[in-house]
């Protein structure tokens, strides 16, 4: 899964653009923060990956991509679900689910409400990547796949389910219920009374989310 920086100029939906009739929701190259964190682990301990194409986000390592010394592949699917976060603050996710029928997903790379509106269940997507050997925060070795582009195309030409909310599709945000809007609806092995439940917690903590922020603003 992808490791993205909120700091990166590429986090708004200012950033999106288009490439070959695809619409361009995020690009590696063009996030700095997120390189510069790449090239300072990297230096402070390097893998073997980094000894034979470049320090990991560095300009040589760049280069090993574009002559191909470092191999990428491009990974293409349906979009079947988006999960937004809890109460719908991000980390925004997707699934797509791929030709052979196995699901290929991570983060949006943008903010929940720019997801929800291009992340639409049936659209196609492509993900460009490169497996690295890199060390993680904790000093394990362990090989990484870097997004390098996330692009979305047209809406596929045949019906689309949404995929089931459970913990193999969305980890632990799975006891989260997906926006209707978003997500076709389903059917819901949880009694009526239960989600009737859910659904007043989840509204009566929104509202005193929105009383606190007008509180925060007077007393600013």
């Amino acid at each position: 899964m992808m490791v993205c920086a909120k700091t990166s100029a590429w986090w708004t939906i200012c950033s999106i653009s288009r490439y070959d009739g695809m619409q361009v929701i995020y690009r590696l190259r063009d996030d700095q923060p997120l390189l510069t964190s790449f090239q300072r682990r990297a230096q402070e301990r390097p893998s073997a990956s980094d000894l034979k194409y470049g320090l990991h986000g560095s300009a040589e390592w760049w280069a090993s991509i574009d002559s191909g010394a470092l191999k990428t592949q491009t990974v293409r699917g349906v979009v079947r679900g988006l999960w937004l976060g809890q109460w719908y603050c991000g980390p925004a996710q997707f699934e797509m689910e791929l030709a052979d029928g196995s699901l290929f997903g991570g983060l949006c790379c943008v903010e929940p409400e720019v997801a929800s509106e291009v992340f639409n269940l049936g659209r196609l997507a492509e993900v460009d990547l490169v497996t690295v050997d890199a060390y993680t925060l904790n000093g394990e070795l362990r090989q990484i796949d870097d997004w390098l582009e996330l692009r979305l195309g047209d809406m596929s030409p045949n019906p689309v389910s949404p995929l089931p909310h459970s913990e193999e599709n969305f980890g632990r945000f799975s006891k989260m219920r997906q926006q209707k809007k978003i997500i076709a609806p389903e059917v819901s092995s949880v009694p009526p009374d239960s989600v009737s439940l859910l659904d007043g917690v989840k509204n009566w903590l929104v509202s005193l989310r929105l009383i606190l922020e007008q509180w925060v603003k007077k007393l600013g």
